[in-house]
């Protein structure tokens, strides 16, 4: 998804989340977290949890970021 080229401020928006939002932030936290999954001693316990991280929405903020107008 990045290329060479520098990033400006323009390529980049951050924004509230929105319900369309849930399967790509759910996507994008179970990756961040992948890299650690033998650190975990229950990785599937974990992976069931972050394949929720949208339901973080119904109790508090959340916010996104998009980089050239992809989920980033």
């Amino acid at each position: 998804m990045f290329h060479d080229r520098k990033m400006t401020m323009t390529d980049i928006r951050i924004r509230n989340y929105d319900d369309s939002d849930a399967e790509d932030l759910n996507r994008i936290a179970v990756s961040a977290f992948g890299q650690f999954r033998d650190m975990y001693q229950d990785w599937p316990a974990m992976l069931a949890g972050l394949s929720k991280t949208s339901a973080l929405s119904a109790n508090g903020e959340v916010i996104v970021a998009e980089y050239q107008n992809q989920f980033a």
